[in-house]
């Protein structure tokens, strides 16, 4: 941080953090590192582009070449964004394991009952027994 160099913009970016973390720690960066060129600015919009899911670099990006006061307020909007996309992934994750729950029980259990103790629509089970029936 004391550096306020890419080097030490990439170190603090290029951590296992929360994405709200990650967008917190860009926004130290818009706000702190006010000695960076232009090329060192795109150097490290460049990584953040090839390193970060694409919605997150987008939203980095905005907050990199906003001006100190709209950066400010920026990120409180996007921390809500942030929190959006991970209740997505995690739905997304679920319905993943829901899946994957129904395939390995097809063989043990009619489609009325898997449907009632995995949380699946009926229509659902009867299409992953179509499909997993078609593929053997």
């Amino acid at each position: 941080m004391e550096n306020k160099n890419v080097t030490s913009a990439i170190f603090l970016l290029d951590q296992k953090i929360t994405p709200i973390e990650f967008l917190e720690r860009v926004k130290t960066l818009a706000l702190f590192f006010d000695k960076l060129t232009k090329e060192e600015l795109k150097a490290i919009k460049h990584w953040i582009k090839n390193t970060t899911e694409d919605r997150l670099a987008e939203k980095a990006r905005e907050v990199l070449d906003a001006s100190k006061e709209e950066v400010k307020n920026m990120v409180a909007n996007n921390a809500f964004i942030i929190k959006e996309m991970e209740e997505k992934a995690e739905k997304k994750g679920r319905e993943e394991e829901k899946l994957e729950l129904a395939r390995n029980l097809l063989d043990i259990l009619d489609d009325e009952t898997i449907a009632s103790k995995v949380g699946l629509n009926i229509d659902k089970v009867i299409k992953i027994r179509k499909e997993t029936e078609a593929g053997q």
